[in-house]
């Protein structure tokens, strides 16, 4: 299964008479947690409609993105700002509570401020430096963005062809637009990571599959607690992040109609089916131990894992290193 598109690992085998070499991409753990879970890229394609896919040596199926180590890495100090921030050092801290929540009672405009300061360093100090060209991203990514986007701009009641992510700090500042430009650059960040790091972006689109257009309709606010809860529920490992992010948002709701609205708006607009798991995604969920993805085991997913195997052919790569190598990669 291929796309048209450009392959950057040429000569990919090589005769040598009694060996065969192969210039390797090596994709740790792109397979799932489980041991033996790696695989070697064999073609990088970048179709000209957009996206971004990695073809893997033996898999029947096409990986989207291009997960380099510079990209991920290069987003951790920024999730750990967004994550240990309001948990650890905030939320641990009765005093700090209070000033955050006195500043936000009494100051919200200075509240919105200090927010978009905090969201514009996540693009200028992050993204700036790993993201990518836009047509490079792939469907859930541009998906949730355009949802938002056209969300936003809804609410505030801002021209369409308005483009809310470029606006500097000091162009906004203390305007009622500020907020939708904040919320911009969150969801542009958290977007980004998503793109790089399967551990966020596949559970995060098995939980869109459970999405009800007809319960949104109904009540979006119950509706948006009901998928959080569906995020918790299937999550192996209890991620204190998820738990702290539902007890926000739940409280969010119901202080605030206009966080009501836009969620509304939102999961209104998403197009289901561009951000669900496909066929594709759903293979490399199969062998992945910290999420019940589909509400299914581990073990009802390997066996359904060997059935498309056998019906597909694959062929798993072993991958050995020398003994000679002080630190091979881990899972092998």
């Amino acid at each position: 299964m291929s796309l048209p598109g450009l392959t950057v690992v040429p000569d990919t085998f090589q005769n040598t008479g009694t060996t065969r070499t192969m210039n390797v991409y090596f994709l740790q753990g792109v397979f799932g947690e489980l041991p033996n879970c790696n695989g070697i890229m064999e073609e990088l394609i970048l179709p000209p409609e957009g996206g971004t896919f990695m073809k893997i040596v033996g898999c029947p199926f096409l990986y989207k993105g291009n997960p380099e180590n510079r990209k991920v890495y290069g987003m951790e100090q920024g999730k750990s700002n967004i994550s240990t921030l309001p948990r650890e050092i905030i939320g641990k801290s009765v005093i700090y509570v209070a000033a955050v929540a006195l500043r936000f009672l009494f100051q919200k405009k200075k509240f919105i401020h200090d927010l978009h300061i905090f969201a514009n360093e996540l693009i200028n100090k992050t993204i700036k430096h790993v993201g990518q060209p836009e047509i490079r991203y792939n469907q859930f990514v541009k998906e949730v963005r355009r949802a938002m986007d056209a969300a936003l701009k809804k609410e505030f009641k801002i021209p369409a062809d308005a483009h809310l992510i470029g606006y500097g700090v000091d162009e906004v500042k203390w305007k009622p637009v500020e907020i939708a430009v904040v919320i911009t650059k969150l969801v542009a960040f958290l977007c980004v990571m998503m793109e790089y790091d399967a551990a966020y972006r596949f559970p995060t689109q098995d939980v869109f599959g459970e999405l009800k257009k007809e319960n949104v309709k109904k009540n979006a606010r119950k509706e948006a607690v009901r998928l959080l809860g569906v995020y918790v529920e299937r999550g192996i490992k209890l991620d204190k992040r998820i738990v702290f992010i539902k007890k926000v948002f739940s409280a969010l709701f119901w202080f605030s109609p206009r966080a009501r609205r836009i969620t509304q708006y939102f999961l209104e607009e998403v197009d289901v089916e561009k951000v669900k798991l496909d066929e594709a995604d759903w293979y490399f969920t199969l062998r992945r131990n910290t999420y019940n993805f589909g509400g299914k085991t581990l073990d009802e997913r390997l066996i359904e894992l060997d059935r498309i195997d056998r019906e597909k052919g694959t062929q798993y790569v072993k991958i050995e290193f020398s003994p000679e190598l002080v630190n091979p990669p881990p899972n092998v």
